[in-house]
């Protein structure tokens, strides 16, 4: 049975070395030092002058979560007043990086005609720096948003998710309707 592969970022010293595959962290630990020209850990470790330990241990090999995984919507709020909408803020791996809102119509659902999102797009920017430069190519080459990649790709969750949770705050109990 072939076990699936699994994207690593793998660093050490505070630089990030890139994106690699692997079955678990020993493969794609071996997969950064061959493209690095070692022919092995242990032939890495050696040229470094460091046992294979250290090696190992100075080095950072974690798993890279799928984009739609590092995304979410986070305090979302309706606000009924005279513009009704939803206040809400965009996370990345549990850090808000952006606030915004979007208008409601009257059934409490997202008008799509005065969309924020698609109007101001620095909230995409704000979530991709939030990435390395090594995790950024990655999900761009992932992308299968070939016009605008990685920034195409999170206004597609951005949206995707808000719908979902505005789905949830419409559901009668909801507490979030202000």
């Amino acid at each position: 049975m072939t076990k699936a592969l699994k994207n690593f970022v793998v660093s050490a010293n505070s630089s990030v070395f890139g994106v690699y595959a692997g079955i678990d962290r020993d493969a794609a630990l071996l997969a950064r030092v061959q493209d690095a020209g070692y022919t092995s850990i242990e032939d890495a470790a050696a040229v470094l002058e460091k046992s294979v330990e250290e090696f190992i241990d100075g080095t950072q090999v974690e798993l890279l979560a799928p984009l739609w995984e590092r995304i979410e919507i986070v305090n979302a709020a309706v606000v009924l007043d005279e513009n009704p909408h939803v206040a809400f803020d965009i996370a990345v791996d549990g850090t808000v990086v952006y606030s915004t809102l979007e208008w409601l119509d009257a059934d409490l659902r997202l008008v799509i005609e005065d969309c924020h999102l698609d109007v101001n797009s620095e909230y995409r920017g704000e979530i991709a720096a939030r990435f390395s430069e090594a995790e950024r190519d990655f999900y761009d080459e992932a992308s299968d948003d070939a016009r605008s990649g990685i920034l195409g790709d999170i206004a597609d969750m951005v949206w995707e998710k808000l719908v979902v949770v505005m789905r949830d705050l419409r559901k009668p109990n909801s507490s979030q309707a202000a």
